[in-house]
Formats: C-alpha cells, sequence, structure tokens
C-alpha cells in the first residue's frame, strides 16, 4: 500500500511518501481511508490571535469538527499561557459532542500569553502507542508566535510515538519556519490559510489527506 501527503510552499512542491507493507490474508481488511481516527486539536488563544485570526482558527475548528465520523474520536485543548482541554478525555465524535465542543469555540476569547509546551505535552501525553486498527492525529492551529522552537520540535519527536502532527497556520504572518519544521518533526504537513475565505477550501483539502493516507508507519 502506498500514499502521498502534498503541499505547496513559496511555489515548491512538497511529498510525504507514507508505506506499509501487505500483510497476507489481509485482502479483505479495512483500507486506511476507512479507519477510524483518533484526533487532537491543539487550538492557540494566546493575544497574538485575537481579532481575524480568532475568527479564522473557529472556522478552521467549526469545518474540522463537522468532518469528523461518529467512529472517529476527538478532544480539543486550547492554549494561551496554560493549556485547557476540553473534555476529562477524548469522545466520540457524536454530533452531541460536537455541538458541546461548537458552543465552547463560539465563547472562546483570545487572550494571554503563548507556552505551547504544555498543550503539546499534555496532547502527546501517554507512550505514543495507537490502538490497532486506529489512526492517531494531532492538528495544531496557531500563528506560531513563539521563542523557543527548538525545544518544542525535541517535544515532538519525543514524544509523538505512532501519531503525526499536522499544522494548520493562521493570520496573515504565522511563523512558517515553526511551522514546517514542527510538521516535519511530526511526519505530517503544514497548511496556511491567510484568510478567511480561504478556510474552506485550505481545511478541506488537509481534511482529505488525513481521511486517505493510503501508506501508514513509515518511519
Amino acid at each position: 500500500k502506498a500514499g502521498i501527503f502534498s503541499e505547496t510552499v513559496d511555489g515548491h512542491d512538497h511529498h510525504l511518501v507514507v508505506i506499509s507493507p501487505q500483510v497476507p490474508g489481509d485482502d479483505d481488511a479495512a483500507t486506511e481511508s476507512d479507519m477510524p481516527r483518533d484526533v487532537v486539536f491543539i487550538l492557540d488563544k494566546s493575544g497574538s490571535m485575537s481579532g481575524t485570526s480568532m475568527r479564522q482558527a473557529k472556522a478552521a475548528m467549526e469545518q474540522a469538527l463537522q468532518g469528523l465520523s461518529p467512529k472517529d474520536s476527538f478532544q480539543i485543548i486550547a492554549f494561551d499561557d496554560s493549556y485547557y482541554p476540553l473534555f476529562h478525555e477524548a469522545r466520540p465524535a457524536i454530533q452531541a459532542n460536537i455541538d458541546d465542543a461548537l458552543d465552547w469555540l463560539g465563547r472562546m476569547e483570545a487572550g494571554g500569553g503563548t507556552e505551547m509546551a504544555g498543550a503539546l505535552t499534555h496532547a502527546l501525553s501517554g507512550d505514543g502507542e495507537v490502538a490497532s486498527g486506529r489512526l492517531g492525529q494531532v492538528i495544531f492551529i496557531t500563528d506560531g508566535a513563539v521563542g523557543n522552537e527548538d525545544a518544542l520540535f525535541s517535544l515532538i519527536e519525543s514524544n509523538l510515538g505512532d501519531r503525526r502532527l499536522f499544522t494548520v497556520g493562521i493570520g496573515s504572518a504565522p511563523n512558517g519556519y515553526f511551522m514546517r519544521e514542527a510538521a516535519t518533526a511530526g511526519r505530517g504537513t503544514y497548511t496556511f490559510i491567510g484568510a478567511l475565505d480561504q478556510v474552506g477550501e485550505r481545511m478541506a483539502t488537509l481534511f482529505r489527506q488525513l481521511e486517505s493516507p493510503e501508506l501508514t508507519d513509515l518511519t
């Protein structure tokens, strides 16, 4: 089986090839596009995200949540100078839980400092193993306004395990270096959303990639 994640950054095409061997007798197994996902969203609500950036982030989150399947599970961790999990633990992506998440997001306001490490550590807690037959994905939505980049890259590489981390850059001038390098450390891709009217198209493209990786377990 084989699959490719693709993105274009500054006019250059970047591709992530994911490869796994065919297992004898596995012909009836579900394809990766049918596999349930355990998704953790990390959402930046710090002061640098105020105004248009926060509106873009909320719109991206709403589209992402509505794209989940009831067989998926999800958690949202918002952060400023602390971090705030929506649920005590991940919940099934049924409509009642999605409605709770949308209500929570609707009341959220940007403010405070930017301390990503706590949210990342919480999102990547555990031994990093993903249950058999499931995909573990972390989606990090931020403008990337940080100064301790190398420590965050190390945190991702040390704790990612079997999961993959995808970054979504929000705002007119996100920290592209941090976003690309974090996605590389997380074996994922970077998506840039520079305007509110780009949210639908860019998030739809990202979710097609998330839903249809033809290969996994490439290190």
